[in-house]
């Protein structure tokens, strides 16, 4: 967890978590040390960064490289237990022995530059570290840069822009005398190994780039490195579930909205680090971190990868086989896949819930002879890589669209279906739509692109998903839904995009992200954006697939009527023109014979929306009317139909 008042940071406990920002209250704290006790406020200097405040007097214990503070008075008080009569308490000691374990495995062996120096704001140039009560504030550990951007760091290869130095605080016990239902309880000896290594790693990623678009980046690899530093612990085969039991998550979401299984899914996302890790070596994560002194986006992961001569594209492929297969090591103490579904016939699937970007879904084929699978979909990035396992072999067959197998030879077989179309942000983590088919082949199988060894393989089973609402306790790992305002920030429009006030019964906010309308041809332009160039689009869908799509763009037209006339639509069949909320709204049958597909079109506050999809009309007008409302404290009069009004206007 990075904690800050900045708000392009996302800042997540380990514990009982709860997203937002950690903001530190208050003006900055003057520190000043003598004889291990923090002395009056007259004698302090003052400090650039802001520091906790302890809840009784303050006592210091030094390492070679740390400074420890912790107090004996209050709630933050540290067990008081001194077996070797050396007047430092024992847990205090044994944070210290930690800490410098922690900073051997990941500096002097794993070759991550050191902390940025705090300029002694702490007491010395030694990393601060703060033993306070976190437990009964949902968290366990965290990080603040809070104050401490420097720009560059002088001890990396690379000219930083948003390095910065900071200090860790730590739950002073690691005992919670009540812990909520639900919660793994950890001994406190694993609990400080398992957040200090983690929380730590957070420390050396801020000296390098405090303030990265990566947000998922941050947690999966402080996670990943609690077993470079400590491989016993079992820490994180329990967040890897949200990796194997919601492999259609997109990596770059946080996880928990709309299904438990992908609660804590930046955290499951360290196995994407081990993959890489694995296969080319832990210097890849360092190297991937120190380009991200000047790199921005994906920028970092494609210069590293490209060294390496490969691609995320790539990797991402390799990945899915990996957890597919669970062909990592110790594999066998990893979770299995979750299977979509499972086919033993032919015929044609298309899942409701589809596959968000940078995702996959996996699916069982219990296919007697030879088949043909095919896959359809409008993202480009969809396809498909079938899998034979004979034993502990995998037959891996090549990536795309179509194959044709001979399954008779194969004692199970699976279809990985990949989306590598790339998430711009998390917001704009998209969820594609797709169909399969399995069909009587009529030509040769194509044979395997190559074979793996899978010591590790556990057959996979279809298993269904849990909605967040029906959990019966309270569980801060699980939103129930995305929040649009929050979301459209993440999005680079040269705009300022109005939002709905809410949204219709039944359908939950999927995505949100610009694209060039230019690139999507002349007809979407002509009737989804016609100020052409990069515009929004938000995506809802429903339980059952149903998709609600609106596009956002400044308009060029100043009435709805303008844009009928100029494109030929006024008085045609399948046109209608209705009011929502005292907005003029254009319904526009596709089919032109009833039914469907609409296309509703309107303009609001020099916006011009088009909502299209395979929503019902009504549902489609709800949504227009919630943003006619977006400025109104409530949802405007039912909507009318003004056929009449409208022809007499333009007759």
């Amino acid at each position: 967890m990075i904690a800050a008042g900045r708000e392009f940071i996302v800042s997540l406990s380990r514990t009982r978590i709860q997203r937002g920002i950690v903001r530190l209250a208050g003006a900055a704290l003057i520190v000043a040390v003598a004889l291990g006790v923090v002395g009056s406020a007259a004698a302090r200097p003052p400090t650039m960064q802001p520091r906790p405040a302890l809840s009784g007097p303050e006592y210091t214990h030094g390492t070679a490289h740390f400074l420890i503070h912790y107090t004996f008075g209050g709630i933050d008080a540290v067990p008081a237990a001194d077996l070797n009569g050396n007047s430092t308490p024992d847990w205090v000691e044994e944070v210290g022995r930690v800490m410098e374990r922690i900073w051997d495995a990941e500096i002097n062996t794993g070759g991550w530059p050191a902390p940025i120096p705090d300029k002694g704001e702490g007491g010395d140039e030694r990393f601060d570290i703060y033993l306070m009560e976190l437990f009964s504030k949902n968290m366990a550990g965290y990080v603040s840069p809070d104050g401490g951007f420097v720009g560059d760091n002088p001890a990396t290869p690379r000219t930083e822009s948003q390095a910065a130095y900071g200090y860790l605080v730590l739950e002073n016990d690691f005992v919670d005398p009540s812990p909520p239902s639900g919660l793994k309880v950890w001994p406190p000896d694993d609990w400080l190994r398992i957040i200090a290594a983690h929380e730590f790693n957070h420390v050396l990623q801020i000296g390098i780039n405090g303030s990265h678009s990566m947000n998922w980046w941050y947690e999966s690899t402080a996670n990943w490195m609690e077993t470079q530093v400590f491989p016993d612990l079992p820490d994180n085969l329990e967040s890897a579930g949200a990796v194997f039991k919601s492999p259609d998550t997109c990596m770059l979401r946080y996880g928990g909205v709309n299904r438990v299984e992908s609660g804590l899914h930046w955290y499951g996302m360290w196995v994407f680090n081990q993959s890489i890790s694995e296969q080319y070596g832990p210097g890849i994560v360092r190297d991937i971190w120190l380009a991200m002194a000047d790199g921005y986006g994906y920028a970092p992961f494609d210069e590293v990868f490209a060294a390496r001569g490969t691609s995320f594209d790539d990797e991402l492929r390799r990945f899915a086989l990996n957890v597919l297969l669970r062909n990592f090591e110790h594999g066998t103490a990893y979770p299995t896949a979750r299977l979509q579904d499972a086919v033993s016939a032919p015929g044609e699937w298309t899942p409701v819930d589809g596959v968000q970007r940078y995702a996959m879904d996996y699916f069982g084929l219990d296919l007697p002879g030879t088949y043909t699978v095919v896959i359809e979909s409008e993202d480009p990035g969809i396809e498909g890589i079938v899998v034979g396992m004979r034993g502990s072999s995998a037959d891996v067959f090549p990536a795309g669209r179509e194959v044709t197998v001979d399954f008779g030879g194969y004692d199970h077989a699976y279809l990985i279906v990949l989306n590598l179309t790339r998430p711009p942000n998390e917001a704009g983590c998209a969820t594609a739509r797709y169909t399969f088919a399995v069909q009587d082949a009529g030509k040769q199988p194509t044979g395997a692109a190559y074979s793996v060894e899978a010591p590790s393989f556990e057959s996979p089973r279809v298993e269904a998903v849990t909605d967040p609402e029906d959990v019966p306790i309270f569980d801060p790992f699980y939103e129930t839904e995305y929040n649009i305002r929050e979301e459209i920030r993440q999005v680079d429009l040269p705009f300022n995009p109005i939002v709905p006030r809410g949204k219709p019964s039944g359908y939950e906010l999927d995505s949100v992200y610009g694209i060039n309308a230019d690139e999507q041809g002349a007809e979407f332009v002509q009737m989804n954006a016609p100020s052409g160039g990069v515009v929004a689009q938000m995506l809802y869908y429903n339980r059952d697939g149903q998709l609600i799509r609106i596009t956002e763009s400044p308009t060029i037209y100043v009435t709805i009527g303008e844009w009928m006339a100029v494109n030929g639509l006024e008085f045609q069949p399948g046109v209608e023109v209705w009011t929502t909320g005292n907005v003029d709204t254009a319904v526009i049958d596709r089919s032109g014979g009833g039914g469907g597909p609409y296309l509703v079109a309107f303009i609001v506050r020099e916006r011009f929306l088009a909502i299209d999809g395979d929503a019902p009309r009504d549902v489609m007008l709800d949504m227009a009317a919630r943003f006619a409302a977006s400025t109104s404290s409530d949802l405007p009069e039912p909507r009318q139909p003004i056929w009449d009004v409208y022809a007499a206007r333009y007759e």
